[in-house]
């Protein structure tokens, strides 16, 4: 059927009302359903006068307070009750001009950022008249779009799908674009259903760090060995700052500089965490200034520019002690075999910081006189004392030597300072009255001994070493002269004094003269070895160097025991143990000296019966204690108290 043209203005101009107050969109379709319907009416007018006719030519749209029964496609009516014009599209009536729209909502902040994992929020908006009561939304369909603005210029496809939309993870790709979802809504009531976008900034985060510091500095100064250790303050990040971050992201450089300005900043290679342990090792010396910058970084690897802390001076400690002495001295002087000790004054660094002492070295010289002339170091001695001894081949043989010792300061980090030395003291050497040297010597036994006998020039080198004889000593008599022998050869030696027939009255005979033809060499009767050693206190006539005395029959006795062990119980156990030597006797009966080179015989200060007391002998084939007489001149050897 053909309608004309000025029908359906007319229809339009006679409508027009029902336009008033709709969008743009709306009145074109509720144009389009008012034109479509009117016509149907036209057409429909011979089948069905019941619900459309014509009044004096002009066609309207009945009003009713419920949808007809059994209508035809197409059919329009206005409900009486909610005032809304329902059309019938075949299985249901519905409201001219409706329609759902989702409106997705992707963060709440203004930006999104990297990383970011962004779940919408959904929510359908219904217009019309149309509700979700009686047009249930029964899924969707949605895609997500990258595009230059917010005006979606140069919209690109991410991704799309169906049902509930996916999260979506911004890359970086996204940074500096807008990120937007579409969503088209599948409702139940066939009415129009429009995509709708929502876009979003994607922004590149700037975390930013207000201030770096360092401690672990030793007064102000980054001193050898110093564990520095970096941390910053004032963590933000613009636009946003994600929930949680505190720029735990953050990367750290050390450098080192010529001063305080930073001028020849330099990156120090490999040290790139927040402590660092102070090393002139690492490309710079002592004197440079250090450095740490922090690049602030946020939890999705977005990065600001470093901060930078101040530039702290680096300094090369310089140890030093204010003076060194000596202890153990007796009366000032350094006594032969006695210990010394070096003893440091106060520890002190340059520059002035709080520094802990590390362990000092030390080194102990001789030399000729108090100046130090011919300073020389005793090789080997280095440690913090010193045993005095000048037949112990340190260099220094005599008393005519001085001593003293150099501490060279050390700092906990190895850093050294410049030797102090102390005075230089003068060796005293300690000797027995006939002027024997003295040096310690301690036996298996666990007893200390002089090293050779008294009388000896020097520590025997073998048993039958003459120059280590020594002298011949009467029993209980004192180192007045008698005893002195010089040694020609192991066999043959000449008393240096000459020899008398006359019994000594008193037990001292006031002369230096060997005395024979009587046993013992005095009238004076003697009970006991007290003259030499009581067990206790030293006697008047002992022989031995201060805190020395002429060893009991018990004392060698029990060095006899060890002789057998340590190469058999004659003179080879003998030498082993003590250096014995095998330097004979001088006779009771004429003066003359008997027997060198084999036996070996040694006073003990213990007294055995009348007029004879013990001593031990040793020669090639045994060692044994024995009883002789007292005017004997046998060998001494002297025992510390």
């Amino acid at each position: 059927m053909k309608i004309k043209k000025t029908v359906i203005q007319q229809c339009i101009k006679q409508r027009i009302w029902c336009f008033g107050g709709m969008s743009g969109v709306a009145r074109w379709m509720f144009a389009i359903g008012f034109v479509v319907s009117f016509c149907l009416s036209i057409s429909l007018r011979a089948q069905s006068n019941t619900y459309f006719r014509t009044e004096v030519g002009i066609p309207y749209i009945p009003v009713l307070s419920a949808a007809p029964a059994s209508p035809a496609v197409g059919l329009v009516y206005v409900n009486s009750t909610d005032k809304m014009i329902y059309k019938y599209e075949g299985s249901q009536w519905v409201p001219v001009g409706a329609g759902v729209v989702a409106r997705t909502v992707l963060a709440a902040a203004s930006s999104l950022y990297k990383g970011q994992s962004v779940t919408p929020d959904i929510q359908y908006v219904y217009s019309g008249g149309v509700t979700s009561t009686n047009c249930a939304v029964s899924g969707c369909s949605y895609a997500w779009y990258r595009a230059n603005d917010a005006a979606g210029t140069g919209k690109t496809l991410l991704s799309s799908g169906s049902g509930t939309p996916t999260a979506y993870t911004v890359t970086a790709s996204d940074v500096g674009k807008y990120i937007g979802l579409g969503v088209t809504p599948v409702t139940t009531c066939n009415v129009p259903a429009f995509e709708s976008i929502n876009w979003k900034y994607v922004s590149a985060l700037t975390p930013a760090v207000s201030s770096v510091n360092v401690s672990g500095l030793t007064s102000a100064y980054a001193i050898k060995g110093s564990v520095l250790a970096a941390s910053f303050t004032g963590y933000t990040s613009s636009p946003l700052l994600i929930t949680g971050d505190a720029g735990t992201n953050s990367t750290y450089q050390w450098y080192y500089a010529n001063d305080a300005a930073g001028t020849g900043k330099t990156v120090i290679v490999g040290k790139t965490t927040s402590t660092y342990t102070v090393s002139f090792s690492d490309g710079y010396t002592a004197g440079k200034y250090i450095a740490v910058g922090v690049t602030p970084v946020a939890a999705n690897g977005d990065a600001g520019t470093e901060k930078m802390s101040a530039w702290y001076p680096t300094a090369s400690l310089v140890p030093a002690y204010n003076v060194v002495s000596i202890v153990g001295l007796t009366e000032g002087k350094a006594q032969n075999n006695t210990t010394l000790a070096a003893v440091r004054g106060i520890y002190s660094v340059t520059p002035s910081v709080n520094s802990t002492e590390g362990a000092p070295t030390y080194k102990w010289y001789y030399a000729t006189d108090a100046a130090g002339t011919g300073k020389t170091a005793i090789a080997g001695q280095t440690a913090r004392t010193h045993t005095v001894n000048i037949g112990n081949g340190y260099g220094y043989t005599s008393d005519a030597y001085y001593l003293a010792v150099g501490i060279t300061p050390v700092t906990t980090t190895g850093e050294t300072g410049t030797e102090v030395l102390s005075s230089w003291v003068k060796i005293q050497v300690l000797r027995a009255a006939d002027g024997t040297l003295v040096n310690e010597f301690q036996s298996l036994s666990g007893r200390t001994w002089m090293d050779r006998n008294l009388g000896a020039s020097r520590v025997a080198t073998n048993s039958t070493d003459y120059l280590a004889y020594g002298s011949l000593y009467q029993w209980c008599r004192a180192a007045d002269g008698h005893q002195l022998i010089t040694w020609a050869n192991s066999s043959s030696g000449a008393a240096v004094n000459g020899v008398t027939t006359t019994q000594a009255t008193t037990t001292i005979p006031g002369h230096s003269s060997f005395i024979y033809g009587y046993n013992p060499w005095t009238n004076v009767s003697l009970s006991d070895g007290s003259l030499w050693w009581n067990g206790t206190v030293v006697g008047v006539n002992n022989p031995c160097p201060v805190n020395y005395h002429v060893p009991t029959y018990a004392e060698w006795n029990a060095e006899l025991a060890l002789f057998a062990s340590n190469g058999g119980t004659n003179s080879t156990g003998a030498y082993n143990i003590l250096k014995m030597t095998m330097a004979g006797f001088r006779s009771n009966t004429n003066g003359v000296i008997y027997n060198g080179g084999s036996p070996g015989f040694c006073w003990t200060s213990t007294i055995s019966s009348g007029a004879n007391s013990y001593n031990i002998k040793f020669y090639a084939t045994n060692a044994f204690m024995e009883s002789n007489y007292q005017a004997i001149g046998f060998s001494v050897r002297c025992i510390k108290n």
